[in-house]
């Protein structure tokens, strides 16, 4: 039911709009398109900029959700000793040569 509420709600308003701008015509007022224009474009100047906002929003937040930002979020809220490191590794096989 979701799918085809998504679906047919943009259809219904974007009908809507339309009907508006006929409806003015076949009234013989046409000269009231340009009020109703306008407030249409106001609407979606508004809309689509909190639409924007929203999804931009949503995007810089999920940083802080990925699993480099959660392990950093770990190791500060340890004793502070800062990220804890694994012990008893020693220097990377590249450093532990004694020639060159």
């Amino acid at each position: 039911m979701g799918l085809i509420h998504r679906f047919l709600g943009p259809v219904a308003m974007l009908a809507g709009l339309v009907n508006g701008f006929l409806g003015f015509n076949l009234a013989q007022s046409s000269r009231h398109n340009i009020g109703y224009a306008i407030v249409i474009a106001l609407v979606a100047v508004i809309l689509g900029g909190g639409g924007y906002w929203q999804v931009r929003r949503r995007r810089r937040m999920a940083v802080f959700q990925t699993p480099a930002a959660v392990n950093f979020r770990r190791g500060e809220e340890e004793e502070a000793g800062g990220i804890p490191l694994q012990q008893g590794y020693g220097p990377p096989p590249a450093y532990g040569r004694t020639g060159g």
